[in-house]
C-alpha cells in the first residue's frame, strides 16, 4: 500500500505517515490509530499503549524524575516487597 493510499485513508498528511515510519516522536497517538486502521492492525493500539511493552518509556521517565522522586518512590517499591507497609497507609486505592 503506497503512503499516499495509507495518508488518504487515515485523513492526514503524507508527510505524517513518512514521520510515523521513521519513528518521529511528533506523531499523535491519534495519527497512529488511524494508519492502524487503514492497515486493519487496530488490535495494536493496545500493544502500542501498554507499558508493559515499553522498557525503553519507563527507563526514561525514571531517569527524568528529580532525584528526591525516585529514591521516593524506589524506597516504597523496597518495602513494599519487604512486606511493610508505607506510613499512613489505610490499604485503601
Amino acid at each position: 500500500m503506497t503512503q499516499k493510499r495509507v495518508a488518504e485513508g487515515a485523513g492526514i498528511d503524507v508527510s505524517t505517515v513518512r514521520r510515523l515510519e521513521q519513528g518521529h516522536p511528533c506523531v499523535s497517538l491519534g495519527s497512529l490509530a488511524m494508519v492502524l486502521l487503514v492497515l486493519g492492525e487496530q488490535g495494536r493500539m493496545s500493544q502500542v499503549l501498554d507499558a508493559r511493552h515499553d522498557n525503553l518509556g519507563v527507563a526514561l521517565s525514571i531517569k527524568a524524575l528529580p532525584k528526591r522522586v525516585r529514591s521516593s518512590r524506589r524506597k516504597k517499591n523496597q518495602e513494599a516487597h519487604e512486606g511493610k507497609s508505607a506510613p499512613n497507609d489505610d490499604g485503601a486505592f
